[in-house]
């Protein structure tokens, strides 16, 4: 039914949309730590700096516009993405065409202020927004899943759970994007942004492995469901699943990344950004691909 191609839009969509939410929302605590009552909790976000968002914007931009194009190959007519914007419908292809676009916009419009150091554009425009930008970003995370679970004949894909199992997983994958940026900072600033976003990433990828348990319950609850999840588990893609997305791309980069909190190095959460990415990348081929595994 899909090619590769929905598999890249799924992933550089998701990851793109992750980045770009982490980004606006680690500006937004920059700015909320400038408080009083959030300077304590908050103390992390002195490290950010503008060279930070410099380099993590345009790569969230770029993951995006990537992510769309892929989308237009696999549509085969791209002239229909442009149809359904131009001509809206009440329905979820609509929302998502439009939140894709609408994230686009919302990250050249940030990487262009980040890049270019556009003082002159008001604060509580850049924060408004900022503030749409993660909405849209965690709509379009949570969209990837939808995309999917909205093709109701195919019981793999028809679970409630399969959008908040992508949300977490595409969350995880920006803030790993983020923290590759991070790496290029000076030692004093990447220490503390690397623990910061290690920390961040150990929380997601636990409610990551929440969501899979609960998307997995289901489907073996559900009778129509049982049998797809079985060939999801022990089917021809169940070793890139188990091994490549579970254990490589989850269990070992939160055990580097709760490690790393007692050791006190940024060398294991480093190791652990290519892992959460080769396991998102391969969570989303397996869902793609098992139904016909």
């Amino acid at each position: 039914m899909f090619d590769s191609s929905i598999v890249w839009y799924l992933f550089l969509g998701g990851t793109g949309a992750g980045m770009l939410a982490v980004l606006a929302g680690a500006d937004i605590l920059f700015w909320l730590a400038g408080r009083p009552s959030g300077r304590d909790r908050l103390a992390w976000t002195s490290c950010l700096a503008r060279p930070l968002f410099a380099r993590g914007l345009p790569i969230a931009s770029l993951l995006l516009i990537v992510g769309a194009f892929s989308l237009l190959i696999d549509l085969g007519h791209p002239e229909r993405f442009f149809y359904v914007i131009l001509h809206p419908t009440v329905s979820v292809l609509t929302f998502g065409s439009y939140a894709l676009a609408a994230a686009v916009l919302c990250a050249v419009f940030l990487s262009s202020i980040a890049l270019f150091n556009l003082t002159r554009i008001a604060p509580t425009i850049i924060r408004i927004v900022e503030v749409i930008a993660v909405a849209l970003g965690f709509s379009m995370m949570a969209y990837t899943g939808v995309f999917l679970a909205n093709i109701d004949f195919i019981p793999l894909w028809n679970n409630p759970f399969l959008p908040v199992l992508f949300t977490f997983s595409s969350l995880s994958c920006g803030i790993m994007c983020m923290a590759s940026c991070a790496l290029f900072e000076q030692p004093d600033r990447r220490n503390v942004l690397i623990a910061a976003f290690a920390k961040a990433d150990a929380a997601v990828i636990i409610l990551e492995i929440v969501s899979l348990g609960a998307y997995i319950a289901y489907g073996l609850l559900v009778q129509t469901e049982a049998q797809a999840i079985d060939r999801l588990l022990a089917g021809d893609t169940a070793r890139l699943f188990w091994i490549g997305f579970a254990c490589i791309g989850a269990l070992l980069p939160l055990a580097f990344e709760a490690a790393s909190t007692r050791i006190g190095t940024t060398a294991l959460p480093a190791l652990a950004i290519p892992l959460v990415l080769i396991g998102g990348y391969l969570l989303r081929y397996c869902m793609v691909n098992a139904p016909y595994g």
